[in-house]
């Protein structure tokens, strides 16, 4: 069986790898369904132009955050692990992205009301991906990051029944997979299937477990840069 796990970047995937990963019943693949942050985000800026089935599996779960938490989060993603690797290690093309005037915002601001980077692009994929599931695969369960905060043992349970999971093992996952946890699983050197980095710099914005909280994003954002992104998640149909 292909289980197929899909998101957009930065809406709680590194931490339901984590997940899965302590589940170890099933291989699952994680997906972002064409719209990652590897290099393509710095030298095209790719906007979403709709859903491609040929990233679905036999079974699909499907992930969502706040768009402007994502944003938030997507900006420290490029900016402390994607933007540095790239100027290290790929000199020629970060020179051809500058001479192009492409290179990601610096401000914050400017990369949340960033058309390819920020809210209105996490919009159109989560709403697409939505609006797909919801017309041709009811039965896929959909959780959102603020589900799993706010309740992580229902999130669980829906991965446990929808692939016939034993129930036995919910509780050591429960206690392993808080972020508490998780950081200092990070710190200490994670197996390198798990994608944490650990912490560069003395940095702590540079680590994949950052701080995992619902509605961060009004610790780095104005107000008038809150209400743009917000006018925008409404128009798509997400109170935030």
């Amino acid at each position: 069986m292909k289980l197929v796990f899909i998101s957009y970047p930065k809406s709680g995937r590194t931490w339901m790898r984590y997940v899965f990963h302590l589940l170890s019943e099933v291989e699952l693949r994680l997906t972002h369904a064409g719209y990652g942050t590897e290099r393509s985000v710095l030298l095209h800026q790719k906007t979403f132009r709709g859903i491609n089935p040929k990233y679905l599996g036999d079974k699909n779960l499907f992930m969502h955050r706040n768009p402007l938490d994502t944003a938030v989060s997507m900006y420290f993603q490029i900016h402390k692990h994607v933007f540095r690797g790239f100027k290290k290690k790929l000199k020629l093309d970060y020179l051809k992205t500058a001479v192009c005037g492409k290179l990601p915002p610096r401000d914050i601001r400017s990369s949340v009301l960033h058309p390819a980077l920020g809210v209105e692009n996490i919009c159109k994929f989560n709403r697409a991906w939505l609006d797909y599931f919801s017309d041709n695969l009811p039965q896929c369960p959909i959780v959102t990051y603020e589900d799993a905060k706010d309740d992580l043992r229902r999130v669980i349970n829906v991965f446990v029944d929808y692939l016939d999971l034993p129930e036995t093992k919910v509780e050591e996952v429960l206690a392993k997979s808080s972020f508490s946890e998780m950081k200092k699983v990070e710190l200490q050197g994670a197996p390198k299937e798990l994608k944490l980095y650990g912490m560069q710099s003395n940095d702590p914005e540079t680590m994949k477990v950052r701080k995992g909280v619902v509605r961060g994003y009004t610790e780095y954002l104005d107000d008038a840069t809150i209400e743009s992104a917000r006018g925008i998640a409404n128009r798509y149909g997400f109170d935030v």
